[in-house]
């Protein structure tokens, strides 16, 4: 989807000029023009400069022209609003309100060239949310115009293990903390959600996917309507000269070594459905222990597979849990050629020596520490010193 720079005139030329000679694009998937609209704009560094879709451009004129509003937010560490008039126009006729509007497209541009770069070090997107969602209303859409890789607030992906943590696990412990604006009636779209730019690494699809459920299903646990995102191809440039913003750290590869043990981690490829023993990338984990089966095959060594689960459930759901991930994995080693004879499985569950505590203060669970406790190590013999 080809996208403009949303800065300055470029923004209301680019506004004033949608449909006008041409027909208007689809609208944003989710968000529509039946109340006002939010636009929550991330000119931030680590993530590209913004931009707007043209069917967003579109959508901002829609909303106007059904005498809504359009009201925007300053994404940082202390997101702002920067436009917070109500539109009101007594225009008796269609000219009259055109007129009206692209005095409104003007209005907003310069706001947005004037105080939309970001001033505050870091990005608190939940915050931002939250205050975009209030200037909405109930029946308003709310656009995030960002990566959505924030790096402060109640949300921070800068924290080891958030970034791939299970979205679900990560809403109830949004949902249980009432950490979560409240978004009931709006509908949210999340526009350009994962793209990076320098020094920000870029997100491979299966992190970018893990990013992309977790603020769908936060915002659906909030209250939304509808959430969706979107995204775009490629590393733009960031806007120079800005506050700093924490990279976020993306997960490496399994290593594929000939001898010792081997974490399949379970925000890696090799990952579970939450409580069940199903893999949540089918295709990627076969992918991976395929890269594997040689070795073990060839090793003239057995195989260990040891399952292990964060605390959330007990022993009794958790042994029987962490015992059949490890038997998936040796199912599919086995169909890849590694001799069924060579291969042990067993769940420990809990019981494990790198287990860490993952139940927070009030006895909530810790999201990015509970992942962390679920794994299937392949233990094998330790390698020779040279």
């Amino acid at each position: 989807m080809r996208r403009t720079v949303l800065a300055g005139a470029a923004l209301a030329a680019a506004l004033t000029a949608c449909g006008v000679d041409q027909p208007p694009p689809r609208p944003p998937a989710c968000v529509g023009d039946g109340g006002s609209l939010a636009l929550v704009i991330g000119a931030r560094s680590n993530s590209p400069a913004p931009v707007i879709s043209p069917a967003l451009n579109a959508l901002v004129r829609k909303v106007l022209m059904a005498r809504h509003s359009v009201y925007v937010v300053r994404l940082d560490g202390d997101p702002q609003e920067i436009y917070s008039t109500p539109f009101t126009s007594t225009a008796a006729n269609t000219p009259a309100l055109e007129a009206s509007v692209d005095r409104r497209i003007a209005d907003i541009s310069a706001a947005i060239n004037a105080q939309a770069k970001a001033r505050v070090a870091e990005a608190d997107v939940l915050k931002a949310l939250g205050a975009a969602a209030r200037m909405a209303g109930e029946g308003g859409s709310v656009v995030v115009v960002d990566s959505a890789l924030a790096t402060a607030g109640d949300l921070n992906f800068a924290e080891e293990g958030v970034l791939e943590a299970d979205p679900d696990d990560l809403v109830d412990h949004l949902v249980d903390g009432e950490l979560l604006p409240e978004l009931t009636g709006r509908r949210v779209l999340f526009d350009g959600l994962g793209l990076a730019a320098d020094p920000q690494e870029d997100l491979p699809p299966r992190v970018s996917g893990n990013l992309g459920e977790i603020w769908t299903k936060a915002a659906t646990a909030a209250g939304a309507v509808c959430a969706a995102v979107t995204t775009g191809p490629g590393q733009p440039s960031a806007m120079p000269g800005l506050p700093p913003v924490a990279t976020v750290a993306m997960p490496t590869p399994t290593p594929l070594r000939p001898c010792g043990d081997v974490v399949l981690k379970n925000a890696g490829d090799v990952g579970f459905v939450r409580g069940r023993a199903d893999f949540r990338h089918p295709a990627a984990a076969t992918a991976t222990l395929r890269g594997l089966a040689p070795s073990l095959t060839a090793a003239d060594r057995p195989v260990e597979l040891i399952g292990t689960t964060s605390s959330e459930g007990g022993d009794a759901v958790n042994r029987p849990l962490s015992q059949a991930r490890a038997e998936r994995v040796k199912e599919i080693l086995v169909s890849l050629g590694v001799p069924e004879n060579k291969i042990t499985a067993r769940g420990v569950a809990t019981d494990w020596p790198d287990h860490v505590d993952d139940t927070l203060p009030d006895g909530r669970l810790d999201p990015a520490k509970a992942n962390q406790n679920r794994k299937v190590v392949i233990r094998r013999g330790q390698c020779q010193k040279p």
